[in-house]
């Protein structure tokens, strides 16, 4: 303890020395009373700390102090407080804070177990760090909250909640703390331009009802679990997580983590970066969105496109059995599409783009180097729309049961509407058609039920109407087709049931006794030609 009633109090240490102290730390004075941990020094207070009085000096400087769960001061009692400096290898995970409350097991029958307040600001030698590490502990920090280091929750079960203001720079939450950030200034506009929230592995950072405008979110323990959430200018980092179980409007921003939306979402003017992802579990608007990552839509999930977006080289839009995807224009440039639901929105498959899955679409136009491939390997995509096939473009067939029905043997594109041919006759602006066969385990060889010596026509594509149809503008590549073949394979346009259908035939090369027969039958023909001359 360190009480002087009558006359001036002074405690300095310096340099590389720690100060244990097992009892109650009591820092009073009726005159003035100065505590300075400076240089390296540290000072333990293993029950607490209790400081008071009309003019008591509190500082540490590039040194640290550490008290246990006890830490009630005066509220209009200042401590000033600069970091430690950082060693090689420390980061701001690792790195020592300038002052650490040790928790302890909460006590029975108390929510919060402490309320902490204080009046902290940065000292002399730069940004000073806050912590509460320990474990099964409730705490609340409020005050005048002026420091600009970091505020630090670590220990499993560590709970902390700041009440007001707080002019922190880096928000912490590691090995199982949680850092409750829903009450400085929830429902009105936070600006944490330059600040930075991060957790590891275990921890966890909550904003529920706050509105923040810039900073950046790392690590994977960010959450919003009981109110909406807005962000605007707010990065989320490669390699973090962000889970929202309530609604989030997101803008002005750009996202390379994983945003888990499993309730209302809402995206303006955001780019998912090539590292990003975003799962949607819910109900969604997006605005000038560009997607450069995974935009994956699980089975309940429904999106609703304000403006049209593009899904940029090496980016996924993976679209579940029940989910839907809507609105304006979606166009995919290098990108994969797989749709088991519904992309009732217009779809372009530009160069390097592919369309596969057994789900509907709206209308789609595949222009040179975009590939539309129907169904499960095998199986049906339907199309409630007009369908283009423009120059370069590319219709993949698979073939897994040469004797097995449109859809399964095989696979089908079923147009409820018109299907326009619009290529060219040289082999740079034909459309491809390309026949792959599959094995029994829907893998690359022979298909199953082929025989090179029968004749074949599958039936691959139907529409309300085929126009443009030109045999010279479309160019069928069987060189994944892996049985054994010696006739001929073609496009062929057919009509039935009032519907036009495209056709792919093999034609088997004539058996010799066949052929012998037809070369017999016509020198018969020629002789009798003569007898009657």
């Amino acid at each position: 303890m360190l009480s002087k009633p009558d006359r001036n109090a002074f405690l300095l240490l310096s340099g590389p020395d720690t100060r244990l102290i097992t009892q109650d730390v009591r820092v009073q004075s009726q005159g003035s009373a100065s505590v300075r941990v400076e240089n390296g020094a540290k000072l333990v207070a293993i029950q607490g700390m209790r400081v008071g009085g009309r003019d008591v000096s509190f500082a540490v400087d590039r040194g640290s102090v550490e008290t246990g769960p006890v830490f009630l001061v005066d509220t209009q009692q200042i401590f000033s407080i600069s970091d430690p400096v950082a060693t090689v290898g420390q980061t701001s995970l690792t790195r020592p804070a300038a002052w650490t409350v040790t928790t302890a097991p909460g006590r029975p029958g108390y929510t919060p177990d402490f309320v902490y307040r204080g009046h902290f600001e940065d000292g002399p030698s730069g940004p000073g760090s806050v912590a509460f590490a320990g474990s099964g502990f409730r705490a609340v920090f409020s005050g005048q909250l002026n420091y600009t280091g970091r505020t630090i929750v670590d220990g499993s079960g560590v709970a902390l909640e700041i009440r007001g203001p707080i002019a922190s720079r880096e928000f912490i939450a590691l090995n199982g703390g949680t850092l409750d950030l829903t009450a400085p200034l929830s429902g009105t506009l936070w600006d944490v331009s330059s600040r930075s929230f991060r957790t590891d592995a275990t921890g966890v950072i909550r904003y529920d009802g706050l509105q923040l405008i810039g900073g950046t979110l790392r690590g994977i323990g960010h959450e919003v679990a009981h109110q909406a959430v807005s962000f605007d200018g707010t990065s989320l980092a490669a390699n973090s997580r962000f889970t929202a179980h309530r609604g989030v409007a997101w803008s002005n921003a750009s996202l390379s983590g994983m945003l888990d939306a499993r309730a209302g979402l809402t995206l303006d003017n955001v780019m998912i970066t090539s590292g990003g992802s975003l799962v949607l579990g819910s109900g969604a608007t997006f605005a000038d969105v560009e997607n450069n990552g995974v935009l994956d839509l699980r089975t309940g999930a429904g999106l609703e496109l304000s403006s049209p977006m593009v899904s940029g080289g090496g980016s996924q839009v993976l679209v579940s059995q029940g989910a839907a995807l809507e609105g304006a224009a979606l166009t995919m440039r290098g990108a994969l599409l797989v749709n088991n639901g519904t992309v009732s929105a217009p779809l372009t498959l530009d160069f390097g783009s592919l369309a596969m899955g057994g789900g509907t679409f709206g209308s789609v136009t595949v222009n040179r180097g975009g590939t539309f491939a129907p169904g499960n390997s095998p199986g049906t995509a339907s199309t409630l729309g007009p369908v283009v096939f423009n120059a370069g473009g590319e219709y993949e067939v698979e073939v897994a049961d040469a004797l097995g029905a449109p859809g399964t043997g095989f696979d089908l594109w079923d147009i409820a509407g018109t299907l326009d041919i619009n290529a060219g006759t040289t082999f740079n602006s034909q459309f491809v058609v390309s026949l792959i066969s599959m094995d029994a385990a829907f893998a690359a060889g022979p298909a199953a039920n082929f025989d090179k010596h029968r004749s074949f026509a599958w039936t691959v594509l139907r529409a309300d109407a085929i126009d443009g149809f030109d045999p010279k503008e479309l160019r069928l590549d069987t060189s994944a087709f892996e049985n054994d073949t010696d006739g001929k394979f073609s496009l062929q346009l057919e009509h039935a049931g009032g519907r036009s259908e495209l056709q792919i035939v093999y034609q088997p090369v004539p058996e010799p006794a066949t052929t012998g027969l037809m070369l017999g039958g016509l020198v018969t023909l020629l002789a009798w030609r003569r007898r009657r001359a």
